[in-house]
């Protein structure tokens, strides 16, 4: 399935209701996504990376979770020619840190949100800080930067079988 674009996403409780793409029933499978290998680090290859996200497709995933920061290009160009579909999330991990940091983080976030915004394999923003609940001003910056996506907290909402997210 190539991806060329989408219009809609309706997300039910993940895991357990189907969700609607461009109005059709979509039931969301998917897994976390970190873009680095053992032993060699985040130095990996494109065909490395084409290779993880055919496999994770082939076991029967629509869609990945690209855990933590900004995943390479290469990898969202793959992800829209297999029709495999992407929840990005900013460059953070488990701790907030100080005024300087929230900066950062937003402005990293806005500079991933503008570089990666035609991707159509990419149909949500995480607009957290890992597995918390949506945060207002990272969810405020992605409506700005990307006023077609909603934005969420997947790992959050998938922890507690229910949605959270912003339209």
């Amino acid at each position: 399935m190539l991806l060329q674009s989408f219009s809609t996403v309706a997300l039910g409780n993940l895991g357990r209701d189907a969700g609607a793409l461009n109005g059709k029933p979509y039931k969301l499978i998917g897994t976390n996504l970190h873009q680095f290998m053992p032993w060699v680090g985040n130095a990996v290859t494109n065909r490395y990376h084409r290779r993880r996200v055919d496999d994770i497709k082939s076991i029967g995933c629509n869609w990945i979770r690209l855990s933590h920061y900004p995943h390479d290009p290469d990898l969202l160009d793959h992800c829209d020619r297999i029709g495999l579909l992407c929840l990005a999330e900013g460059p953070t991990w488990m701790y907030e840190g100080n005024a300087t940091w929230w900066n950062n983080l937003e402005k990293s976030f806005r500079r991933m949100i503008r570089r990666d915004r035609n991707h159509p394999a990419i149909f949500m923003w995480n607009a957290c800080i890992n597995h918390s609940s949506c945060n207002n001003r990272l969810n405020t910056a992605a409506h700005e930067e990307d006023a077609t996506r909603p934005t969420g907290s997947g790992i959050y909402a998938a922890h507690r079988g229910r949605a959270i997210f912003s339209p």
